[in-house]
């Protein structure tokens, strides 16, 4: 069982934002591997997103502040998602703040945004990769905590 300090610090982390890898290691004991976007080959990013979602492993998926990279209505700049699944060409991700959005006009996607529901929202895979700026994955490897 955590002590009081460490379930505190474990919230904290959590709650108050931080390195994503560190809290999937904190929620499953194991090392999560780091994927930077824009420097990982798109099939490989593709690939491990395709493996994890299938094994059930946590995904999280982090954007750049607003400024660096144009980011389409309704997606948060300089925050944290989940990756729910990846199914094909398709990716579900969750904003933990839970908004709704309504793309504002037509068709949804980059330009206009994408449907939001309770926070939750699907996007082609060629556009998740030019949204989000980093993605971290839960491996096999046994993270040791301090």
């Amino acid at each position: 069982a955590a002590t009081d300090t460490g379930s505190k610090a474990a919230v904290d982390k959590i709650s108050k934002g931080g390195d994503p890898g560190a809290v999937i290691a904190m929620l499953t004991g194991r090392k999560a591997e780091y994927l930077p976007v824009r420097k990982t080959p798109p099939e490989k990013l593709h690939e491990a997103m395709l493996r994890a979602s299938a094994a059930r492993k946590l995904i999280s998926a982090g954007t750049d502040a607003a400024s660096k990279h144009p980011l389409p209505p309704g997606i948060p700049g300089d925050h944290a998602y989940a990756v729910l699944s990846v199914k094909g060409n398709q990716v579900t991700v969750w904003n933990p703040w839970g908004n709704h959005f309504e793309p504002k006009g037509s068709p949804p996607g980059l330009q206009h945004g994408y449907k939001v529901d309770k926070g939750v929202f699907t996007m082609p895979f060629s556009d998740f990769e030019k949204v989000f700026s980093d993605v971290h994955v839960e491996t096999d490897m046994h993270h040791k905590g301090k």
